[in-house]
């Protein structure tokens, strides 16, 4: 009886600790206003078990900004596994949001001292805005599920609150949601799928594409970036244009990780590592003369995942 009162005073304490284990309630930047062109946000994980940052680097200038999550209590057993996930700038360029186990955290520009918290019965593992940034979609594994590949698509209003499945496909990832809101993009079993955002007309676009694959839409919709592996497990980064049919080949490195276009449709970023024992660093190609420009020097501190465009915010008004 005494061990059982010694362990459940032991965890409260660690959810109370664990519950202020993000350095900052705000972004590093209070609003909009003082951000000039386009910035990336990305997961910086570290090898220490479940401390990672999210990182914002001003594509320009190189200026960077993190919150963090790490843990200053662990204890084995007893410690909520949390490990932050994919960092997901919205299209309005007002919020961000990320992953961290169970949870969605929203942090928003502005009066919103406090980031909304989505609290889920599973783990999830990718998430992405809908082009109005009013919606979520995400793919999770539920908690009482047993199997690894026992994942599913589902979104999430926030102007309702509510959480609906999109699909039931067994082992669902990396949803991407089209700038025109006709399709969501996410991947299963080598394959890559389309679903329209209400859930109908779930189908194989894509096959033989390889493992842990990504995909980005281009700013008008017709064309699907993604990250593809051999046989051999070596990666390029490929484009398939929805009308055509045709894939071009636009970068090949021995590791691409996660991808995303940027809202102006002239450069993708990526994580990669240029070589077999290079750190992996975050990079951007333009789609067209496939100039490759390297945009963090992080120089193995941890391996960066998941980069996400802002808008141009030296055009806002």
């Amino acid at each position: 009886m005494k061990l059982l009162f010694v362990f459940t005073v032991l965890s409260i304490f660690i959810s109370i600790v664990d519950s202020l284990l993000i350095r900052y309630n705000l972004l590093p930047f209070s609003n909009t206003s003082e951000l000039q062109g386009y910035w990336l946000g990305f997961l910086c994980r570290e090898l220490t078990p479940f401390s990672s940052t999210i990182e914002f680097i001003d594509v320009g200038g190189f200026s960077q900004y993190e919150i963090s999550y790490r843990p200053r209590v662990y204890v084995p057993l007893l410690h909520p596994i949390k490990s932050m996930g994919q960092v997901a700038w919205s299209p309005n360029g007002r919020l961000v949001a990320f992953t961290l186990g169970s949870q969605i955290q929203i942090y928003s520009f502005g009066d919103e001292v406090f980031p909304v918290t989505i609290d889920l019965a599973g783990d999830i593992s990718n998430i992405a805005w809908s082009p109005n940034s009013e919606a979520l979609v995400f793919s999770i594994r539920l908690r009482d599920s047993m199997e690894t590949n026992e994942s599913f698509l589902y979104t999430y209003n926030l102007s309702t609150g509510t959480t609906n499945l999109l699909s039931n496909r067994h082992g669902a990832q990396s949803p991407s949601w089209s700038p025109t809101n006709e399709w969501i993009s996410y991947t299963n079993d080598q394959s890559i799928y389309l679903i329209r955002p209400d859930g109908t007309e779930d189908h194989e676009l894509l096959i033989d594409i390889g493992n842990r694959v990504t995909t980005s839409w281009s700013p008008d919709g017709t064309e699907l970036a993604y990250n593809s592996s051999d046989s051999v497990d070596r990666n390029s980064l490929r484009i398939y244009n929805l009308i055509t049919q045709e894939i071009r080949e636009i970068y090949f490195t021995d590791t691409i990780n996660t991808v995303s276009w940027s809202p102006d449709g002239e450069w993708i970023a990526f994580s990669a590592s240029p070589t077999d024992i290079g750190p992996t660093n975050i990079f951007r190609i333009h789609v067209e003369s496939q100039d490759l420009e390297q945009l963090t020097m992080l120089r193995g501190r941890c391996t960066p995942y998941y980069p996400s465009w802002s808008p141009d915010f030296s055009s806002e008004d």
